[in-house]
């Protein structure tokens, strides 16, 4: 499949956006960070190269931050070290990104790992981009999205170098030094906009994009040991019922792709909610209604997934209209709209929540049924699925078992355990 060409920039920053969405502190975070390393490093005379891998780490920096209470941690200027193992956390999840033709984010992965080390505590494995981003990140947490930052950038300034020589590179202050005199450095600082060539680094190919989902997906499922296998059994299992169904093998490609990213809105629900052992209560749930919009607005900025953003975002839609968050009717969803939402439902009911087991195939099956009859899933795709339920559902356990071994190691190897 050689049909469509993605910019890896713009799928790192739709991730990157979702990951911010979690606490209106953090919102444009990541992207106020990468903004800043940017400048740094272009004042430094980094390659283009460089550049770029310094832009993708700040985007991604805290993707190891699984809690929102490690994310407002690392917000603090003066954050404690214990809310710095995200950095090992986040070099994990992405060292072994690997698309045909290139490999970015190995290098990013490296950036990422040291870039809480004080500069005091420098070694040679340690690249001088981690020390930049390092200054860009405490930066940002000084700046913030403020609209009198003019007006406080020369006691930001003065703020980071108290620590010159000690917490920061005296070679990336004084870079910081020579930009402070630009007032266009502190308002993009304050109000992000990345600026990047889009020709390098594209993803052209089916598989490259399923790459980036396998990363969408372990950022995802990783926050919790109940949500840690949720992604991948969905995403499978919508590619099998969509081939069963009768869709293109590139359609069913896609509906993979989809499942991976059809929870991408629930980074902005924290923890305690996804880990609730009881019901939730109506402010909860209001949080939790709310990832769909989230994942259909944070996709939406690639105009190109289009497709896979409808599949991805509708999935708790229902043909009568009574869904959310856009009450769609049966008029307005797609077959792989409606093999998603029975993929979601299917996979959810088979595996083990923090307020009950997974559910025995017969009674998993009836609750399909009913959800059928009362208008909520699609007839036709809750049959194809019961006519082929045994298929599915081995295949759906062991891509889940083997999903959990990965959380298992991941977590043995972080201590995330």
């Amino acid at each position: 499949m050689n049909d469509f060409s993605l910019s890896l920039f713009d799928l790192v920053r739709c991730l990157s956006r979702a990951m911010d969405l979690i606490d209106s502190h953090l919102v444009q975070h990541h992207e106020r960070v990468a903004v800043i390393a940017g400048h740094l490093a272009k004042e430094l005379g980094f390659s283009l190269e460089e550049r770029r891998n310094l832009l993708l780490a700040g985007l991604l920096h805290d993707s190891g931050a699984l809690s929102l209470e490690e994310r407002l941690g690392a917000l603090s200027f003066d954050s404690d070290s214990e809310f710095h193992r995200h950095a090992e956390i986040g070099f994990r999840l992405l060292k072994d990104f690997n698309v045909e033709g290139f490999e970015p984010l190995d290098e990013v992965a490296r950036i990422i790992r040291y870039h809480h080390l004080p500069w005091r505590e420098k070694n040679p494995e340690v690249s001088f981009s981690s020390q930049v981003l390092l200054l860009a990140d405490r930066l940002s947490v000084l700046v913030g999205p403020q609209r009198t930052v003019l007006g406080e950038a020369e006691s930001i300034l003065g703020k980071v170098e108290e620590l010159s020589g000690e917490l920061f590179a005296p070679e990336a202050l004084a870079a910081l030094r020579r930009l402070s005199h630009k007032e266009f450095f502190w308002l993009e600082a304050s109000q992000p906009r990345i600026r990047f060539e889009k020709s390098a680094w594209r993803i052209r190919n089916l598989e490259g994009l399923k790459e980036m989902g396998r990363l969408f997906a372990k950022v995802i499922d990783f926050r919790s040991r109940f949500t840690a296998t949720h992604t991948s059994g969905v995403a499978v299992s919508a590619e099998m019922l969509g081939r069963f169904c009768g869709m293109s093998e590139k359609d069913c490609g896609l509906l993979w792709v989809a499942g991976c990213f059809h929870d991408l809105g629930k980074l902005a629900v924290p923890n305690e909610i996804l880990e609730k052992p009881k019901a939730l209560n109506e402010a909860e749930f209001n949080v939790v209604r709310a990832h769909t919009f989230h994942t259909y607005s944070v996709l939406e900025a690639i105009p190109s997934l289009h497709l896979v953003n409808t599949w991805a975002s509708f999935h708790h839609e229902r043909l009568d209209g009574k869904g959310y968050p856009f009450h769609l009717g049966a008029g307005d969803l797609s077959l792989g709209s409606r093999v998603m939402a029975v993929a979601d439902v299917f996979t959810a009911l088979s595996e083990d929540r923090p307020y009950r087991t997974g559910m025995d195939p017969e009674r998993m099956r009836g609750i399909l049924e009913q959800m059928a009859l009362g208008g909520a899933l699609d007839s036709n795709v809750v049959a194809t699925l019961g006519e082929n339920h045994r298929e599915l559902d081995q295949m759906r356990a062991s891509t889940q078992a083997k999903a959990l071994e990965e959380y298992r190691a991941f977590g043995v190897s972080t201590g995330n355990a």
